[in-house]
Parts: C-alpha cells; structure tokens; sequence
C-alpha cells in the first residue's frame, strides 16, 4: 500500500464505516495465540493476520500504523468482512493507543500457566541448527551470551528482539521476568479498561465449549462457532 493511503487511513483512524469493527488478540507467546488465529479465522466474516508487522515494545507508532493499515484496508475493502483482528504479543503495549483510536474495539489477552510458557520458550529457545535465540536478556548485561543450556548452541541477534522487554538477568530467568512483566501490564490494562480488555486462561479457552465461545462473543463475532484446534503441537 502506498503512501499517500497510509496517510488517508492515519488520518482517518478510527473512523470506521458502519457495522465494521478492529479486534486484537494479544499473549505471550507460546500461549495459545496461534491456535486462537487458526479459530478466529474458521469464523464466518472474520479475518485475523498474525505478526503482520513486527512492531518494538518501546511503542512506535509508525511501526503500528503499518498493522492497522492493514486491518483497516481487510474491513473496509472486503464487504462480506465485518471484524478485522490483528494478533501480536507486541501489541500488548500499544493497548492505550489502541483505546484513543478504537474505544470501541476489544483486546482478548490468552495467558498460559506460568511455569509451561517459560518451560515452552526454553525448549524453542534453540534452532534446529543450533542458532539460540535470547531475545530477553539485555545485550548490555553481563548475563547476555550466557545460559544454563547445553549444546553448541551460540546467541543470535533477531529483529524480533526488539519486539521484547529485556531484562538484566541469564536467559531463563529473563524469560520468567518477561511473563511476569507481561501479564503485570495486562492486568493493569484489563483494570483500566474493563470493557474492552479481557484476559481468558489457555488453553482452555482453546478447549472449553462455552469459554471458546464466550471470548469469541465478547470479541465482536457475530454467531460464533467452537472449533477444537491446537496449531501448536510444540508445547
């Protein structure tokens, strides 16, 4: 798209046309937000793009724009189209700005057992060709090119590094850091504003008939329908 329609839509955010809505699906990583992409996306009306583009969790706005470009165009250019979802664990910080452009819209946050989702980023931490990924420990730290894995496995610098917090601490306790800041936040925005941000356990919102449904509902789909799916089979 180029640039004189990301200046259109930037100046008309928020302005929707009628009976479209914006929806995000914010997590972790390692929660279940694939599976929950794979279930928004068998619902009738209903586009999700996940990790369309990476944004910092230092809150960039051009970054962002790229995303609800993108969203923006899905609502208002396919008319069978009635909600456009956007699924990322960096939109979490995002979520006030998300809030003064589309008050109206909803952010379902999935949050895993603690223990499995850091366990779950241990085990993925490593490539299959030995590159190890650490996208949680500051660079400047001391701890940064240290871990308690074994293996050959050296430190890979990644774009999506910057998509995370980072935490002057070794790599597994970084990412227990990066779980407990991220769900800190969540609960901070799910208190500030309780219609439109909702936090729903995983994976039984993956599972459960009437929770699968209910986040769905909530989320803005009209007439939703349970789908059993698990897309991640790493966990």
């Amino acid at each position: 798209m180029g640039v004189e329609y990301k200046r259109i839509v930037k100046k008309n955010i928020g302005k929707l046309p009628d009976k479209k809505r914006i929806g995000w699906v914010v997590g972790t990583g390692r929660c279940g937000t694939a599976s929950f992409w794979n279930i928004l996306n068998k619902q009738m009306g209903v586009v999700c793009e996940a990790e369309f583009k990476r944004c910092p969790w230092n809150p960039a706005i051009n970054a962002f724009l790229h995303n609800v470009t993108r969203m923006y165009g899905v609502a208002v250019f396919y008319q069978h189209i009635y909600l456009s979802v956007g699924s990322a664990m960096w939109f979490l910080p995002y979520t006030d700005i998300i809030m003064d452009n589309f008050p109206d819209s909803k952010i379902v946050c999935l949050k895993r057992n603690k223990e499995e989702t850091v366990r779950s980023w241990i085990n993925k931490a490593t490539t299959p060709k030995g590159a190890f990924r650490n996208w949680f420990t500051d660079v400047k730290s001391k701890y940064w090119g240290k871990s308690n894995l074994d293996g050959s496995a050296k430190h890979m610098f990644h774009a999506y590094y910057w998509c995370f917090p980072h935490f002057d601490l070794p790599f597994e306790e970084a990412v227990e850091a990066y779980y407990d800041e991220y769900y800190r936040l969540a609960e901070e925005y799910e208190e500030k504003y309780p219609d439109n941000f909702k936090i729903y356990p995983s994976p039984l919102v993956l599972n459960n008939y009437l929770l699968q449904v209910n986040a769905l509902d909530w989320l803005g789909v009209r007439n939703p329908k349970c789908q059993k799916i698990k897309r991640n089979e790493s966990w």
